[in-house]
C-alpha cells in the first residue's frame, strides 16, 4: 500500500538521495489533447487520470530523435538492481576496486564518472517515485469503490458503492476501516487502519471551483498521522496534491499538474505543460532531504539536496542537478536515455564537484559530452540557483496542518475494506502500487565500500 494510504516504511528513501527537478526544455512529440485545459467537468475520482500517466514519451521515435548517439535498448528503471548497477554504470570498476584496491591512477576519475552516470538514472527514478507516491491514494479511491469484492458499506445511506466519492451539492465524510493489511506481501505491523475522506460539496467554498477531497489517516493510537489534499480547478485545469506525514520522520509533498481533455472529452495530463512536485523529508537518524521535480514531455531537470551523518560519524552533504531525457509510456516501461549532471559532494568540510554527461550505448551507460544536456549541466552554477539559497527545513505550515484533521470525527458513511481479499488485490492493489519504491541501486553495500575507498584517497578526480 502507499505510504499516504497505508503507513509504509520510508527506509529506502531515507537512506538515499531524493532528487528533484526544475523547469523543462522540451515536450512530447505526440499529443491527443484537444483543449488547453480549461472548462473541465471533473466531479468524481473515476474521471481523473492516474499520476503515472504523466509518463508519455515515445521511446522509439520522438524521444530518441532528441539524442545524438543512443544505441541498444536501455533497461527499464524498475528492473535495475544492485547487481546490475556496477556493470551498467561502472563497467565492473566497483568490483575491481573492492577486490584489488585503488591501483590505477585513473580509478578515481573513472569512479566519479560512473557515480554520475548512476545518479542520473537513479535520480530519474526518484523523481517519478515521489510523483507516483503523491497519486497512489487517488488511485485507491478511484478504483476501490468499484471493486467486485473486498469493499462493503457498514453504515450510512449509499446504495451504489461506486458513487462513494462522487461530488454532490453538500459535503460527505467517509470513514474507511481497512483490515487484512498484514496478509499483504511486504506489510508489517498493525493489521488494520482507519482513514477518513471528505468530499467537498459543490455548494462549499472548497468544492465550488471543481473537485476537492481531504484524506487523513490515523495511527494505532488514534492520532492523525498524515493527510493528503486533492484539488481540481475545472476552470483552469489545475490539479494539486498536498501531503504531510509523521509516520517515519516528517515528510511533506506538494504536487502541481495541469489537466486537459482528449478527443473523447476525458481529462488527461497536458503533456505540453510541466507537472511538478516539491518534497522534504527529515529524520534525526537519516538526515534531511529536499527536492523539486518537474516532468515536461520527455525531459526532466532535477535538483536534490541531501544532508546527513554517516555511520562513521562523518557529516555529508550532497547537491545534485540533473537534466535528462527518458522514454516510456508508463512507469513500468520508463527508461533513462541520456543526461547531463552536476554533483557537489562535501564530507567533513572537504568538498568537490564533478560534471559530465552520459547516454546508453549498446549494453551500458557511457560518458559523453555530445548529449544535448551536457552543456547546460557543465555550465551549471550551484551558487547562482535560488533553490539552494533557502534552508533544508520542512514547511512548518504544511506539517502543522495535520492537527486540523481529527480521527474521532463523525462520518456520514462507514466502509470496510479487506486488503486480504484476493479480488481487491487483483483489481485495485496491483493497479495502484508504485513500482518506484526502492530506487537505491547506486547505494548498495558494495558500491558504498568502493566509494569509501575513494573518499579515503581524498576528493577529486585527478
Amino acid at each position: 500500500m502507499s505510504r499516504t494510504f497505508i503507513e509504509q516504511s520510508l527506509i529506502a528513501m531515507m537512506t538515499c538521495m531524493l532528487i528533484a527537478c526544475g523547469s523543462s526544455g522540451s515536450t512530447s512529440e505526440e499529443s491527443t489533447t484537444t483543449t488547453t485545459g480549461d472548462n473541465l467537468s471533473v466531479s468524481d475520482l473515476s474521471s481523473l487520470p492516474d499520476i503515472e500517466d504523466i509518463v508519455s514519451a515515445d521511446g522509439t521515435s520522438a524521444a530518441l530523435s532528441l539524442l545524438k548517439a543512443v544505441s541498444g535498448t536501455p533497461p527499464n528503471l524498475v528492473d535495475i538492481d544492485d547487481t546490475a548497477a556496477d556493470t551498467l554504470f561502472w563497467d565492473g570498476l566497483v568490483a575491481d576496486i573492492n577486490t584489488n584496491g585503488l591501483n590505477d591512477p585513473d580509478d578515481q576519475s573513472n569512479f566519479w564518472q560512473g557515480e554520475g552516470r548512476c545518479r542520473m538514472a537513479q535520480d530519474v527514478g526518484y523523481s517519478f517515485q515521489e510523483i507516483n507516491m503523491a497519486g497512489t491514494s487517488l488511485c485507491y479511491m478511484k478504483n476501490a469503490p468499484s471493486a467486485s469484492g473486498g469493499v462493503s458499506v457498514v453504515s450510512g445511506d449509499l446504495s451504489d458503492p461506486s458513487t462513494l466519492f462522487n461530488q454532490s451539492e453538500s459535503s460527505r465524510l467517509v470513514k474507511v476501516q481497512v483490515s487484512g493489511m498484514g496478509d499483504m506481501p511486504g506489510e508489517t505491523g498493525s493489521n488494520s487502519q482507519e482513514i477518513f475522506i471528505r468530499v467537498y460539496g459543490s455548494s462549499t467554498t472548497e468544492g465550488s471551483a471543481g473537485y476537492a477531497v481531504d484524506l487523513w489517516f490515523c495511527s494505532e493510537s488514534g492520532q492523525t498521522a498524515g493527510y493528503q489534499l486533492i484539488r481540481v480547478n475545472n476552470s483552469t485545469g489545475a490539479l494539486t496534491l498536498t501531503n504531510a506525514e509523521t509516520s517515519f520522520g516528517n515528510f511533506t509533498m506538494e504536487f502541481t499538474g495541469k489537466l486537459t481533455e482528449d478527443a473523447s472529452g476525458n481529462p488527461i495530463f497536458d503533456s505540453a505543460q510541466a507537472q511538478s512536485a516539491d518534497f522534504v523529508f527529515e529524520d534525526p537518524q537519516f538526515g534531511t532531504h529536499k527536492g523539486h521535480v518537474t516532468v515536461n514531455g520527455s525531459t526532466m531537470i532535477s535538483r536534490g539536496w541531501n544532508s546527513y551523518t554517516t555511520q562513521e560519524g562523518q557529516s555529508e552533504t550532497r547537491r545534485s542537478y540533473v537534466q535528462s531525457t527518458y522514454s516510456g509510456t508508463s512507469t513500468a516501461t520508463l527508461k533513462f536515455l541520456s543526461a547531463g549532471f552536476a554533483v557537489e559532494w562535501s564530507v567533513d568540510g572537504q568538498s568537490d564537484a564533478f560534471y559530465g554527461g552520459a547516454e546508453y550505448q549498446d549494453t551500458k551507460y557511457v560518458s559523453s559530452e555530445s548529449v544535448d544536456h551536457f552543456t547546460t549541466a557543465n555550465n551549471y552554477d550551484f551558487d547562482a540557483d535560488s533553490f539552494w539559497s533557502g534552508s533544508l527545513a520542512i514547511d512548518a505550515d504544511v506539517m502543522n496542518a495535520i492537527s486540523n484533521y481529527s480521527c474521532s470525527a463523525t462520518p456520514d458513511i462507514v466502509v470496510a475494506m479487506d486488503m486480504s481479499n484476493t479480488t481487491l488485490q487483483t483489481e485495485v492493489v496491483s493497479v495502484c502500487e508504485n513500482a518506484f519504491s526502492e530506487m537505491n541501486f547506486c547505494d548498495s553495500q558494495s558500491i558504498q565500500q568502493a566509494r569509501s575507498a575513494i573518499f579515503s584517497q581524498g576528493f577529486g578526480d585527478e
